[in-house]
């Protein structure tokens, strides 16, 4: 069909060949500009797809990220920050309340209880952002991506690769005897990858009638640290505690030994709870209301709490003759005579028989004859192209083909290489320790206590976003525990049953969705074979026509711009369409223009044997007999037929006619 377009659809031809290398010009242009502006940058081979086609404003798209507040304008040419967590500051605008517990005297005090549920102006009224430099992490409240409870808001960590601090003034005098419990929920919406989620119950005098709240940094004294942490191999939920040398005035961290790790890694809500008994000397770590570890304040951290009473001496330095090799060669041994160190491990069964039947001319692998040369291998570029490999028909009734061998067995005469035995080594003086001395900050503790906590706050670094406090609990007494335990089943046990919800109907879905895929597997199969047969026909055509284009020099420039397609995909999907739009128009004018050329041509036929019948009645001389060949040659050459030569001016027309009829004439 494009062929017959060939002849009155030239210019056709012409236009659509021409808008095509437009298209591409235009394409390769900004593909240079690109990787031009990349390879000023030192990055030629990072190229953002958003370079090929635009983004943001400049072609017409979404808003472009914010950039974060802290930024000065000097930051402009900076990278811009990662977008924020999904916040809904309504948590889905239901209405959400919570009776929070109650002091009753010496048996509960409530130090705090925080549920966000307040705007955000009332929120971070009560809780103070740090404003040292490095804390550039945003806090919002609000009911993160899709709340469990309608209405529940918490706080929120909105971005990634951030420090974060703040921090909320409370009075919890001395803590010497009693109870006190540390109870909060998170919630990753984001996955858990890089980062901490715990607390810091600070002491003074940091936070002491709220001063200094706005100054919180990692260097802040606390009294206790709590919560999950979670980064590369490290996987806790931390609870250290500091205590103040009474000598030296320092304060000391001490680390709970065999910490408990966080839950499973989803997107769930988890509540943490920490219950210290000062009377007992005593600890219980909860997670989701389930005791993951309990032991001795006195016991279980590392360093104690009481310093030992005598330690290495750092002064003392192991002497230079000492001699801490307890064994060595025997220097006096002797390798045997008959010792051969060059033996092999291992050497052919003496005893093996080439089965019958073996074909030792024949390979185990031989050319697949079926394989065909890809239409895509160039010689040149891939080096000589060889057929794969595939099994041997002829070995397939073989015991085994090619060159047969013994098997391979354990050399008895093996002893490998001689080493002198080993012996008590006669110069050893023992292992080396230093000599012990008196610890100079040695002091006794009758009974553990720990820091008065003067406010509470979070300060942490985090590669996530999407972290969700809520629901945060500081009681002491002895109902403290209790108390926890009953704010727990109103709040996180509710988030839990809802989730726990979510997650079987979504389980649900999976298993009927792969049930489904399950009985389309058979008829999928069936459109693959198809689809390979399909495929291996069209190689064999490709093949053909690859043979068709190296005769016509066409065929390296069409790879080079097959392998620019595979390369750049997205510039393929965009050009493809217009350019088959484009030829099957060409095709569908060739057609129409078809039709034209056989009326016009069936026209001619109809004067021609009309002057055929004239030239049969008369004698024609060798001048009209040439003028008549002369006419009939130049209006087969006639592309447009009659339609065109009744719009040609009568007079002009007919000169042009006799003027070329008088040429051919001549010749």
């Amino acid at each position: 069909m494009c062929v017959r377009a060939v002849g009155d659809g030239r210019r056709r031809w012409l236009l659509t060949l021409l808008w095509a290398v437009m298209c591409l010009a235009l394409v390769a242009s900004r593909l240079r500009a690109v990787r031009a502006a990349a390879g000023a940058d030192g990055d030629d081979d990072d190229v953002d797809v958003s370079d090929y086609f635009g983004a943001g404003d400049e072609a017409g798209g979404t808003d472009a990220v914010p950039v974060h507040p802290s930024l000065g304008d000097d930051d402009n040419n900076k990278e811009e920050a990662e977008p924020t967590a999904k916040i809904d500051p309504a948590a889905r605008g239901g209405d959400y309340s919570v009776q929070v517990p109650v002091s009753e005297g010496d048996r509960l005090r409530v130090l705090l209880a925080e549920t966000f549920q307040d705007d955000s102006g009332a929120v971070f009224s009560r809780w103070m952002r740090s404003s040292v430099d490095k804390y550039t992490g945003e806090w919002a409240v609000g009911g993160g991506e899709d709340a469990a409870l309608a209405g529940d808001k918490g706080l929120l960590v909105t971005r990634k690769a951030q420090n974060y601090g703040i921090a909320r003034a409370v009075e919890s005098g001395p803590l010497r005897a009693g109870k006190l419990v540390l109870q909060y929920e998170v919630k990753h919406e984001e996955t858990h990858t890089c980062g901490g989620a715990y607390l810091k119950l600070l002491t003074e005098p940091f936070g002491k009638g709220g001063a200094g709240l706005d100054k919180l940094e990692g260097a802040t004294p606390y009294s206790i640290m709590f919560g999950p942490d979670k980064c590369g191999e490290t996987n806790k939920v931390h609870f250290i505690f500091q205590s103040r040398n009474p000598k030296t005035g320092k304060l000391v961290e001490h680390h709970l030994q065999k910490a408990p790790t966080m839950p499973v890694l989803d997107r769930n809500t988890h509540l943490y709870t920490l219950v210290v008994d000062l009377d007992e000397g005593t600890f219980q770590v909860l997670i989701d209301q389930e005791a993951r570890r309990n032991g001795s304040l006195r016991t279980d951290f590392q360093p104690p709490v009481e310093p030992p009473k005598e330690i290495d001496d750092p002064k003392d330095k192991k002497p230079a003759d000492w001699v801490d090799t307890k064994m060595i060669a025997d220097p006096a041994a002797k390798k045997p005579d008959d010792w051969d160190e060059d033996a092999p491990r291992e050497i052919p069964d003496p005893q093996a028989v080439k089965p019958a039947g073996w074909l030792d001319d024949e390979p185990a692998k031989v050319p697949d004859p079926e394989a065909i040369k890809p239409a895509a291998w160039d010689d040149a570029e891939d080096g000589e192209w060889t057929p794969p490999l595939v099994a041997n028909p002829k070995c397939a009734d073989a015991p085994g083909c090619g060159e047969w061998k013994p098997p391979m067995i354990r050399n008895p005469a093996y002893k490998g290489k001689w080493k002198a035995p080993m012996i008590t080594n006669p110069a050893y003086k023992g292992e080396w320790k230093p000599r012990r001395i008196a610890n100079p900050e040695h002091y006794t503790v009758a009974h553990v206590e720990l820091l008065p906590v003067t406010a509470v706050g979070a300060e942490l670094w985090t590669m996530d976003q999407g972290i969700l406090f809520d629901n945060v609990l500081l009681l002491s007494g002895e109902q403290a525990p209790a108390a926890a335990a009953s704010f727990a089943q109103t709040t996180w046990a509710r988030k839990a049953a809802v989730e726990k919800e979510r997650a079987q109907r979504a389980d649900e879905k999976k298993k009927k969705k792969a049930a489904t895929g399950e009985r389309s597997g058979g008829m999928q199969q069936a459109v693959l074979r198809a689809a390979k047969r399909a495929l291996a026909q069209l190689e064999r055509a490709a093949e053909a026509a690859d043979h068709v284009l190296a005769r016509i020099g066409l065929q390296t420039p069409l790879h080079r711009l097959v392998s620019f397609m595979q390369q750049q995909p997205l510039i393929a999907v965009a050009l493809v369409p217009p350019v088959l739009v484009s030829l099957f128009l060409v095709c569908m004018g060739g057609i129409g223009g078809g039709g034209g050329n056989a009326a016009a041509a069936k026209r001619r036929g109809a004067r021609k044997a009309a002057r055929a019948k004239k030239t049969d009645e008369r004698v024609p001389d060798a001048t009209t007999a040439a003028a008549a060949a002369a006419e009939e040659e130049d209006e087969g050459d006639e592309v447009s037929g009659e339609a065109e030569a009744r719009h040609e001016d009568s007079t002009g027309g007919s000169v042009r006619k006799r003027t070329a009829r008088a040429q051919k004439s001549d010749e």
